[in-house]
């Protein structure tokens, strides 16, 4: 796929996985990484397209704050490096990086017809 990057990475347990599971049970780890002003963008869209539906789980009201602007905007550089450094203890694992929707539907369609 165009533009997709695939890296072997790197071993050894380590805590801050996600639910469902740890690495030594995984093979791939798929990285949704689109630019940070296509996250900005889509965080301010969803944010006024959902204005006053209930959308959260009760008692968590949907709201937009500056404080998760900055998250979304900064991850590039102060977050991502840290899940680079947990994927690179887990030489097994193979990264796909997606940076567009159109190499998500294509990583979609390839998972989906194997």
């Amino acid at each position: 796929m165009v533009g997709m990057r695939l890296q072997a990475s790197g071993t050894s347990r380590c805590a801050g996985w996600p639910p469902g599971g740890p690495p030594e049970r995984a093979d791939t780890v798929t990285i949704l990484a689109p630019p940070r002003l296509r996250c900005v963008a889509g965080v301010l869209r969803r944010s006024t397209l959902n204005r006053g539906r209930a959308l959260q789980a009760e008692g968590c009201a949907e709201r937009l704050d500056l404080d998760f602007l900055r998250w979304v905007w900064r991850y590039p550089a102060q977050s991502r490096p840290r899940l680079d450094a947990l994927i690179e203890q887990h030489l097994h694992l193979r990264v796909v990086e997606v940076t567009s929707r159109r190499q998500a539907w294509a990583l979609l369609d390839r998972v989906t017809s194997s």
